[in-house]
């Protein structure tokens, strides 16, 4: 086929050309955005059989020409189809909608005729540390040589460094979330020097607010939430997964401990509880718990959801585009991708349904309870009291016989009114062969059906009332239980009188299973499991009794028998009862024990002929009612309940536990989870990036946990960095956080960012230890006003002549305007809390419904970290101003500014409640209005008041005084927003005016924004 009758497309980014054309910088980009897409990785969609992101296929024949040849344009094939006017030729294609802009076309020209020399993706290349370039002035560390080396490249020069006010908000806001206090704003401006600056930085990182602080960028990475997402969006609980990244932070664990132990805590040696909470980061996807759900479907989406994030967390790539087919700008394939995916197939999920918390976390004092409380229950049973006290045991005793005497007797003419005919009749519908006895029935076949129906009839006297079945125990079944298998399953009973059918109105008896009650035989259901007992419990097995009354009495003639249809079905085999005894009674609503206080198998305890009056389960039931033992019940059921509220209060949450035998992981075609027809894959990372294989076991994500913290992989320590350098700088080195591939932007200052990783490996993987070394440097330091010249010259600070300003994110909005009131709550961990949301929110939220319940007290004033997260209806002033709703990995949060947030900061009754406490705080200083405003701003600013500032703010109090006094309804209705008490002795018009002023100053642009 001839190339000139292909089509040629294209894609990547448009930067203007420096000396020589930068394969990396400038070209790869281009030929990334403009060609890869039919001429890049994916061998499937591959046009013409030719590639252009390798030197081989750019420079290989084609039939007696190259798409590429080195220093010749007018040999280059590409380059000639670039520059045609010809519409069926020109490349790329018109359809495509990939024009080259002219300076794109002055790259790649400048390229080929220097000689078109290819390089290896800059973020793939392993990791060197490059030489620290000279500056002579300026620079505070090693960062600043980069910087400053960039900027005099091109002309540019640093600002001014910010003033210490500035500088000592923008720390505290960048590593607490927090305004600093004035005196903490006041001791770093008095003294301003390196040495106390360096000091501030110290004690902030040693601060528990930094890891919280933290914490928030983590957990949009790893789109923790507080509900599962899908469907319904019910809780889960994670909330201590949350906390241990808190902990991780503050205690600085080294970041490659940190992935480790999230990835495959619960693999490693002996690991410790903190381990296995970490490892619920494989616990956090989104999940179903709906019914009609395909459990094959999700278990496609949980796997596709792990490969996306962990390698958008710590790879920063795109690995998730390869899906459904090679990626088309990267070289990771699809068996790439399922290889990674089967790395997470030994972690045991259900793929549907409501997933149960499988690690309890109790607090030391929860445990050391739980311990007291079961040593009392085990050291004071009835029969331990009774054996320590001889006389008890003997007063208990003559309880006992005396209580055995009278009540026998009862038991015995209740006896008398059951008749117990042989049966005149017995069937086996599936042929299980019984023996009939005096005793009743007993089944004689080893191996009985799953499914059986026995028909019993007799021919009893009288108008019946009811029949009693007894399931009787044998010494020839297990445990001397109830079967051929020890358990049996009754799921269905009838009744009739020759060919008509009798009503049974009740049921009552034994109820010998949880989860198999008794009126389940009688319902109607055939979905409903019956009537069942648990013969595979070893301990005294005592016959079970179920009486079943009639809706009316039935009164048989001669030619008639009453007959009993019992129905048994089983999943499991051999479950049928093996022997079993049918009576019946004239007597008026008949009941298990003939309307005595007790249960029905002590009354078959007492009636029997042979009469022990030794039996255990007989002295147990005595011991239960018995007057003498009254006290140690009490005490004994109190230490139940407080042993079990403890336990029921104790922090639970899902962690990952291995799989013995890992879910097999096929390659989907097209991603299709119907199809079965792709090749089986083992754990295995992508094929092109350094690794040691592990030959002699199948990899598991402890081996996938290691590769991504190897100091051969190239990705995971410039990922870090790169978004460390975003958060307190405002924008990544290279600014596409979430892909540092093909289709991501390359570093503005490449050698910086391979330096800043490489130092971070060599530092251990020492977090606190990279912010202290970012927030030192002498570009984290300079002011964030922009001049006319500045955003000329440099309009996206792309070389950092400045610092950057921008609004806090949504959870520290909330905190500044709380701690400003003194509201704050500064206790660290627990639950996630729910504060004030607005009434209806949740309204659409079903399976089932909910309605979102404020918390009460402390829990109002927690930080926003500690919000409850329901991914489908995000807290609605975190929505405000920009949270994820954590469905997916988030990397960087949008910053919109829209009226919106006004009108959160004036109205949600958080704000509102905190500009009336924090009006408090400022009507309570001494001095005259203008003192007191002078304080408002300085507490909320850490800088002293304009006097125009000044002027408007006291205007604010006076307009708003009047008119309080004028409504002092308003007044008093606008105090009542919130919890937090309003002090007495203040007059209403006056707090309320305050309020305004408050309210005013929490909505301005300073209170929320770091500078």
């Amino acid at each position: 086929m001839n190339f000139r009758s292909l089509s040629l497309v294209l894609p990547l980014f448009c930067l203007v050309p420096m000396e020589a054309a930068d394969f990396n910088r400038e070209v790869r980009p281009i030929l990334s955005d403009k060609c890869f897409a039919c001429h890049g990785p994916d061998e499937h969609d591959r046009k013409a059989d030719l590639r252009l992101d390798t030197a081989e296929g750019a420079f290989g024949d084609l039939g007696g020409y190259a798409a590429i040849v080195p220093g010749k344009l007018d040999e280059s094939e590409a380059w000639l189809r670039i520059i045609s006017e010809d519409a069926d030729e020109v490349m790329p294609p018109p359809k495509a909608h990939k024009d080259l802009t002219s300076e794109e076309r002055t790259i790649l020209k400048q390229w080929i005729e220097g000689g078109a020399e290819f390089d290896l993706h800059w973020s793939f290349k392993a990791l060197e540390r490059p030489g620290v370039p000279e500056a002579k002035e300026w620079a505070a560390n090693e960062i600043d040589h980069f910087i400053l080396a960039a900027q005099k490249k091109r002309g540019l020069k640093p600002a001014a460094k910010a003033d210490p006010i500035t500088l000592a908000r923008r720390v505290h806001f960048d590593l607490l979330g927090l305004s600093p206090s004035p005196e903490a704003v006041a001791e770093f401006a008095n003294d301003p020097t390196p040495q106390n600056y360096r000091a501030m930085i110290d004690r902030l990182l040693e601060d528990p607010g930094f890891g919280e602080r933290m914490a928030v960028y983590w957990l949009d990475l790893v789109r923790y939430a507080d509900t599962i997402g899908y469907h319904s969006d019910n809780s889960m609980e994670v909330s201590a997964y949350r906390d241990y990244v808190i902990d991780a932070f503050n205690q600085n664990l080294p970041y490659d401990q940190f992935t480790i132990e999230q990835l495959a805590g619960d693999l490693l040696p002996n690991p410790t509880i903190q381990q296995r909470v970490a490892s619920g980061y494989n616990r956090l996807l989104q999940t179903t718990e709906e019914g009609g759900a395909q459990a094959k479907e999700y278990m496609a989406i949980h796997a596709a959801d792990r490969v996306r994030n962990v390698s958008g967390v710590w790879l920063g790539t795109t690995i998730g585009c390869a899906q459904c087919h090679d990626h088309k700008y990267d070289p990771f394939s699809t068996k790439d991708f399922y290889s990674l995916a089967a790395f997470f197939a030994d972690v045991k999920e259900k793929p549907i349904g409501k997933r149960q918390p499988n690690l309890k976390l109790p607090t030391p004092e929860e445990e050391t309870r739980i311990a007291e409380l079961r040593k009392k229950l085990a050291e004071n049973t009835l029969e331990k009291v009774l054996a320590r006290d001889p006389a008890l045991a003997a007063k208990v005793r003559t309880e006992r016989e005396a209580w055995i005497a009278e009540t026998r007797a009862k038991v015995l003419t209740e006896k008398e009114t059951w008749q117990t005919p042989k049966p005149a009749k017995f069937t086996a519908k599936n042929g299980s062969k019984f023996k009939i006895e005096d005793s009743g029935l007993i089944l004689i076949e080893k191996n009985p059906p799953n499914q059986e129906v026995y028909t019993v009839a007799a021919a009893p006297t009288g108008a019946i009332t009811g029949f009693r079945l007894e399931v009787l125990t044998d010494p020839s079944f297990p445990n001397k239980a109830f079967g051929r298998d020890g358990n049996f399953v009754l799921t269905h009973v009838e009744a009739q009188a020759g060919a008509e059918k009798i009503t049974i109105a009740k049921a009552e008896g034994d109820e010998p299973q949880n989860g198999y009650p008794l009126a389940h035989s009688i319902d109607g259901d055939p979905k409903t499991a019956g009537w069942a007992g648990n013969g595979h419990v070893k301990g005294d097995h005592q016959p079970l009794t179920a009486v079943f009354a009639f809706e009316q009495a039935v009164t048989l003639d001669e030619a008639q028998q009453l007959s009993v249809v019992l129905h048994h079905t089983s999943q499991f085999p051999r479950h049928s009862f093996g022997r079993f005894r049918i009576s019946y009674t004239t007597k008026e609503d008949p009941s298990p024990s003939g309307g005595l206080e007790f249960p029905p198998v002590i009354f078959n305890v007492l009636a029997q002929s042979q009469f022990n009056p030794d039996e255990p389960s007989l002295i147990r039931h005595f011991n239960s009612i018995s007057p003498s033992l009254a006290e140690t019940r009490s005490n004994l059921e109190t230490w139940k309940k407080q042993l079990e509220a403890t336990e029921k209060g104790i922090r639970t949450m899902l962690a990952s536990e291995p799989l013995p035998n890992p879910r097999v992981m096929r390659v989907l075609p097209r991603g299709n989870w119907l199809d079965d027809s792709g090749e089986m894959v083992e754990p295995a990372v992508p094929v092109f990036l350094p690794h040691e294989p592990v030959n002699d076991r199948r990899a598991n994500r402890l081996d996938l946990a290691n590769w991504i913290v190897a100091d051969t992989n190239p990705l995971t320590a410039r990922t870090f960095v790169n978004r460390l350098w975003k958060l307190f700088f405002g924008a990544g080195i290279s600014k596409n956080l979430d892909d540092l591939g093909g289709q991501g932007v390359p570093p503005s200052h490449p050698e910086l960012l391979d330096w800043l990783a490489v130092e971070f490996l060599e530092s251990g993987w020492d977090v606190k230890h990279m912010v202290r070394l970012l927030l030192t440097s002498a570009a984290y330091q300079q002011t964030s006003v922009e001049t006319a010249a500045m955003a000329k010259a440099d309009p996206g600070n792309q070389w950092l002549t400045r610092q950057r300003r921008w609004r806090l994110e949504a959870e520290f909005v909330r905190d500044v305007a709380l701690e400003l009131s003194g509201l704050l709550v500064h206790e660290k961990g627990g639950p996630s809390v729910k504060p004030f949301q607005p009434a209806g929110y949740w309204q659409h939220l079903n399976f089932p419904r909910r309605e979102w319940k404020p918390d009460e007290g402390a829990s109002l004033y927690r930080k926003g970290l500690y919000t409850f997260w329901c991914r489908s209806f995000l807290h609605p002033a975190m929505l405000a101003f920009d949270a994820p709703s954590r469905e997916e990995c988030t990397t960087e949060r949008a910053r919109s500014n829209i009226p919106q947030q006004a009108l959160v900061l004036l109205n949600d009754p958080v704000f509102v409640e905190a500009s009336r406490v924090f009006a408090q705080r400022i009507a309570n200083q001494t001095g005259d209005l203008q003192a007191k405003l002078r304080w408002a701003w300085l507490e909320a600013m850490s800088r002293k008041i304009t006097d125009q500032e000044l002027e408007i703010l006291a205007g604010v109090y006076e307009s708003q005084r009047v008119a309080y006094d004028s409504e002092k309804g308003s007044a008093t209705e606008l105090l009542q927003v919130g919890a937090a008490p309003v002090p007495s002795g203040i007059d209403p018009g006056e707090l309320a005016a305050w309020t305004q002023v408050a309210r005013t100053i929490l909505n301005a642009y300073e209170t929320t924004s770091r500078n």
